[in-house]
């Protein structure tokens, strides 16, 4: 907006939201338990294909870590993500759960001991949000606008450092005092992208916007009356 001439002070940011709500009802009890879980859309700007090289290295230090990877997604993107975990030899570690319904998905991220979610592109990161709310500690590419959004409760790394991303994973699934440590700057974010935070300061912006608007007329109104 700025490149196309808008001035920069008149340009304000405001984010989606979640029912934090909402998310504190799930119920991950139950619940099969995976050691990693992956949740969005199958499509490789997900990460997808780098989840499947990153956990065959969680896997070649903890061979019996399980991963689940929920969502669906194009046919032909799927059949490939099922050769790449065949040959990668882990068929046997890796649930393909395709897609679930709210209470079905989530409970399963709040079952889970680490969510991965090696995006390679995000305007924002809801779904990083939503694991936050299930109180599950999160690892992900070192974004920009993680920077800005998420600035606690989120373990950052070096854009396609499959080995470094598997370390942390590894160090997270070790270190139980570690886990909690980061679910609780989590749950110290999350509240901020609650719908009724974001809802006051879109009225917020919409009264300063009018305000601005006025102030701006009121001249022109003032000279025509003269």
């Amino acid at each position: 907006l700025e490149g196309m001439g808008f001035r920069s002070e008149r340009l304000e940011v405001n984010y989606p939201g979640i029912d934090v709500g909402y998310f504190r009802t799930i119920n991950g009890a139950g619940k099969k338990s995976y050691d990693g879980v992956f949740l969005w859309r199958l499509h490789p700007s997900k990460g997808i294909f780098d989840l499947i090289e990153i956990w065959s290295l969680v896997v070649a230090r903890a061979p019996h870590a399980r991963l689940a990877i929920v969502g669906g997604g194009d046919e032909g993107v799927r059949k490939e993500l099922e050769a790449r975990i065949g040959a990668a030899g882990l068929s046997s570690c890796v649930d393909l759960l395709g897609t679930l319904g709210d209470e079905e998905a989530f409970g399963t991220i709040k079952a889970g001991q680490v969510f991965l979610f090696p995006s390679r592109e995000e305007g924002f990161g809801m779904a990083i949000l939503e694991a936050m709310a299930c109180g599950v500690p999160t690892v992900a590419w070192d974004l920009p606008v993680y920077r800005e959004v998420f600035t606690a409760g989120l373990v950052r790394i070096p854009p396609l450092r499959c080995n470094a991303f598997a370390e942390t994973v590894i160090g997270l699934l070790q270190d139980a005092d570690r886990r909690a440590a980061v679910r609780l700057e989590a749950m110290e974010i999350v509240p901020r992208y609650d719908w009724r935070q974001v809802v006051a300061r879109e009225m917020s912006l919409i009264r300063k916007a009018v305000a601005a608007a006025r102030s701006d007329l009121l001249p022109s109104l003032e000279g025509g009356a003269e």
